[in-house]
């Protein structure tokens, strides 16, 4: 038996039979939640060993300046024909930098010999000595080395970074780095810096160039197995699940189902962590930034939960939010279970800019935005180049309903409008015109153009389409597009055609998306979407949902179980004079007379057994228990509901 295992030892060394370790995606699996696991068979994937594999081995030098990375790729053809080459990506070269960041040492395919081009510094192609025939499996190993940018303290800087920014808005070409494979402030990010398979449609493997704006690849669903060697006290943080560290420094981790991988090292950061039902929420950022990196926990917690609430589950155990040196403009980055938000945003903002309204909620806004990512673009998958708009204007929206149901629908408003119109605002101020949204990345004029286009006026189209189709129709639309598309590639209107067959307005849906995406109605349409949003606001929540927090909190107050608030009617009489003490106590810490009328109007006149206004206000003033079951975030939600409806 020893002797046949050093046979097989002996022929993986010489690339003579398969890998040795191949990737059991089921060890993988337990980077999921449990409730993810279970519910794997309805996702109706097919086989997991036919998901593209990645088993990284990566060194991080001493300075995390560099790194060797020793990979090997699984690849089964699931074209339906034979493949006579299979490309990779490496998606760190995309810019084509000189030189390029990442280099290629050596690369072999396993099970036959192939030829290696490189037509990009972004493409490695293996032309097959013999075809691959529909459904056989390849392994292609690959070294590689790769240096990270070296960032200055001003360039990461919120001022360093509005000047770098300046010719971007004069209509000239960004820097193509947005700091994805960097180390500034102490932190090193490496993003896209390991070679992918590339995407492949009916036209074949794509590989064109592309302009450096826009998302840099599609995000094909895969499995990886990383193996990472890092300087003592250094912490990693990753996609995926970490095992405890080794003695001499190994972090492994394992993670599945995602649409890519990426780390940040750091010799500096601190870490909290929230849990959010099964799900550990965790924020590393730089000790002098400890405020900042409190609130972003709690945001990116909060954002959570809503989420989950409005979409569905989300898929995996960990989420992570980290500080990193990012440039370009960019506010934040998204990989599947891990989220980077820019440096600039945890610093105190300059005396110059602390009265400039959107960067004040720039760092709340841009972590909710990074977190309902996971969902558009990771449980949900969409080609970014060809359809930018699919995930980034869903994700503008989604952290604009991140305020609304933290803060309540004013407080919304002012986001969508500060934070996401301010987009299409500066690309018209700037002489860019009006246009098409439903464009790739690539046919967009201007980096300018692409940011007023895609994050602002694409946005608000699911304000105007929740308006015209009801939140009834509108929600359940959203949960259903996540059920049926999880962890796959959706049509770029597959969430429209959703609403237009449960709303019975196909017609008028389609119109509406057609005047959003296609045609430039943009500086009426934008003005107008503003004003009905504002004057939805004044009306505060839709009913039911404010009867159902208002219900909640009741339910929290007496101790009652959950069951029994979704069971409770108003108007029943059922509620006492105790209850109605605590519930206003939550809600204010001085409620006026009016105020406990308005309530007890909102509560369907349930207060029978309860005292007149002034012995309410006496107990208020005396003092009482908080509710024991009410999280604070709820707590915080109702107090915003029953504040927009004047009680």
């Amino acid at each position: 038996m020893r002797r046949f295992s050093l046979l097989v030892l002996l022929l993986c060394a010489a690339g003579l039979t398969s890998p040795c370790a191949a990737l059991e995606r089921g060890a993988l699996l337990s980077s999921l939640r449990a409730s993810a696991r279970q519910e794997l068979a309805s996702y109706e994937l097919g086989p997991l060993e036919d998901l593209p594999g990645y088993d990284l081995d990566l060194t991080l030098r001493a300075d995390l300046a560099a790194y060797s990375l020793r990979e090997t790729v699984e690849y089964t053809n699931q074209t339906g024909a034979p493949l006579n080459d299979v490309v990779l990506r490496v998606f760190a070269n995309a810019g084509a930098p000189a030189p390029a960041a990442v280099s290629l040492s050596s690369a072999r395919c396993q099970e036959q010999s192939c030829i290696v081009y490189r037509p990009h510094p972004s493409v490695i192609r293996l032309q097959l000595a013999a075809a691959l025939p529909p459904g056989a499996r390849i392994h292609i190993q690959m070294e590689l080395q790769g240096s990270l940018r070296q960032l200055k303290a001003a360039d990461t800087d919120l001022l360093g970074q509005g000047i770098a920014g300046l010719p971007a808005l004069l209509g000239r070409e960004p820097d193509p780095d947005h700091g994805l494979l960097s180390l500034g402030d102490g932190i090193a990010t490496l993003s896209h810096f390991y070679a992918v398979i590339a995407q492949r449609t009916e036209r074949g493997w794509q590989i064109s160039p592309q302009k450096p704006f826009g998302d840099l690849g599609a995000g094909e669903l895969g499995f990886v197995r990383a193996t990472i060697r890092a300087p003592k006290g250094v912490s990693v943080i990753s996609s995926g699940v970490a095992s405890p560290v080794t003695a001499d420094g190994v972090h492994n981790v394992r993670a599945a189902l995602v649409r890519d991988f990426a780390l940040i090292a750091s010799r500096g950061l601190t870490q909290r962590t929230r849990q959010v039902g099964d799900v550990s929420v965790r924020s590393h950022f730089l000790a002098a930034h400890a405020q900042a990196g409190e609130l972003v926990l709690d945001a990116a917690a909060h954002a959570l939960r809503v989420y989950e609430e409005d979409f569905g589950g989300y898929p995996y155990a960990d989420l992570d939010v980290v500080e990193a040196a990012l440039v370009g403009g960019a506010g934040g980055c998204e990989y599947s279970g891990l989220v980077s938000v820019a440096s600039m945003l945890y610093r105190p903002l300059p005396p110059v800019l602390q009265h400039v309204g959107p960067l004040a909620s720039a760092l709340e806004f841009t972590t909710a935005h990074e977190v309902a990512h996971q969902y558009w673009y990771g449980l949900v998958g969409s080609d970014a180049r060809a359809h930018p708009f699919q995930d980034e204007a869903l994700t503008q929206w989604s952290a604009a309903l991140y305020f609304e149901r933290r803060y309540g629908p004013e407080r919304a408003v002012r986001e969508l409008d500060g934070q996401v119109g301010m987009n299409y605002r500066l690309m018209r101020m700037l002489g860019q015109p009006d246009g098409a949204v439903d464009r790739s990345a690539d046919a967009f004029e201007s980096p300018l153009a692409y940011a007023g286009l895609v994050y602002g006026k694409a946005a608000f189209l699911y304000p105007a389409l929740r308006r015209l189709v009801g939140d009834g129709v509108f929600f359940n639309a959203l949960r259903s597009y996540v059920l049926r598309h999880r962890f796959r590639t959706a049509d770029k209107y597959a969430l429209f055609d959703i609403v237009a067959g449960r709303s019975g307005r196909s017609g008028k849906v389609r119109a509406l998306v057609q005047r959003w995406l296609v045609q430039a109605y943009g500086d009426r349409d934008l003005s107008v979407a503003v004003d009905q949003a504002r004057a939805a606001s004044k009306r505060g929540p839709d009913e039911r949902r404010r009867m159902q927090l208002l219900l909640t909190a009741l339910a929290a107050a007496s101790g009652s179980p959950t069951g029994a608030a979704k069971e409770a009617k108003p108007g029943t009489g059922s509620l006492n004079a105790e209850q109605l003490s605590t519930l206003l106590q939550s809600l204010s810490t001085s409620p006026d007379g009016a105020s406990v009328e308005q309530l007890k109007g909102a509560l369907g006149g349930a207060t029978n057994n309860a005292p007149d206004v002034s012995g309410l206000k006496q107990m208020l003033e005396a003092g009482g228990h908080n509710p024991s079951g009410a999280s604070p975030e709820m707590m915080q939600e109702l107090r915003s509901s029953t504040d927009q409806q004047g009680l």
